[in-house]
């Protein structure tokens, strides 16, 4: 029995570095058997948060750190927010705090445009929660210039519900997390 196997794109994805190492073992074992061959210098490592890669990650060490990762066409995002985005809802905040809209305008505006553009990419990012509530301060204080509010208003009461005196909003980083959460949920009942 004669197997032909052609690869030129093969993509590993694990949730730790060790697990990545076992993985990229068994590939390699898989070649040794079938007299494949990976071509280390094109090989790539993309990280996403995850813990450092140490010296006792050996296969790991073989491949070239990349920042971002273009696969199938199909762009993944950097780990950390990038300074154009970041630039992006700096502007975007300057232009929701000059335009000609009330307040409940702008609230409209955070919630079914600018935060859905954001956290689209921060769900596959796995952004740090402190990297999420700086990139959406220009928003919020923008938000609060419009409630006639000051740049100092408390968190606790801008997230706070509306019912109980707060202005209702939910943080971003806790949206993209619920919103991750029900995707892995509806994934496994489609499963």
């Amino acid at each position: 029995l004669h197997v032909h196997i052609y690869a030129d794109d093969v993509m590993a994805m694990s949730s730790s570095p060790q697990r990545m190492e076992t993985r990229l073992r068994q590939m390699q074992s898989f070649n040794d058997f079938t007299g494949g061959a990976f071509n280390w210098t094109k090989s790539e490592l993309w990280t996403c948060n995850a813990p450092p890669i140490t010296a006792e990650h050996t296969m790991l060490n073989k491949l070239k750190a990349v920042h971002k990762l273009k696969y199938l066409g199909i762009n993944f995002p950097t780990n950390e927010p990038t300074q154009k985005l970041r630039d992006k809802v700096k502007h975007v905040a300057q232009c929701l705090e000059s335009a000609n809209i009330s307040a409940e305008g702008a609230r409209l505006i955070e919630q079914i445009s600018i935060r859905p553009a954001v956290l689209y990419e921060a769900q596959f990012a796995n952004w740090t929660k402190q990297e999420t509530d700086h990139l959406e301060g220009p928003i919020r204080r923008a938000v609060l210039h419009k409630h006639r509010l000051p740049r100092t208003f408390p968190k606790l009461i801008y997230y706070a519900p509306r019912e109980t005196g707060g202005l209702g909003f939910i943080p971003w980083h806790d949206e993209a997390a619920i919103s991750k959460l029900l995707h892995h949920v509806t994934g496994l009942r489609a499963s």
